[in-house]
């Protein structure tokens, strides 16, 4: 079963809900739902833990993950390369691990 999620325009106030917009809910797999890093790539798109990306001087693509060990988001990419979110500053995301699997076989 999943979960629902409601576009931005929707919020509560005093336990009413003020509607703007679209106020259609979306189900969400909530095993899809990756944590936000706070970082955006070079066209300004958010970034969060499991997107794809590319950095500027590589031609492979890394999967954003939380450093657990050091506190901080990396890209890591199958062959074990790493590569540091937020100091790259070339970085585009490409998409994620759920919508976009293949990308990681490239």
């Amino acid at each position: 079963m999943g979960h629902l999620i409601f576009p931005p325009e929707i919020c509560e106030i005093d336990g009413h809900h003020l509607r703007q917009g679209d106020d259609t809910p979306h189900w969400v797999d909530p095993d899809t739902i990756g944590e936000y890093t706070g970082l955006k790539d070079r066209n300004g798109r958010e970034i969060y833990e499991d997107d794809l990306f590319k950095p500027g001087y590589y031609n492979t693509i890394f999967r954003v993950e939380w450093d657990k060990e050091n506190a901080r988001y990396i890209g890591r990419e199958k062959k074990g390369s790493i590569s540091y979110v937020g100091r790259e500053p070339a970085i585009e995301v490409c998409g994620n691990i759920y919508d976009n699997p293949e990308l990681l076989n490239e």
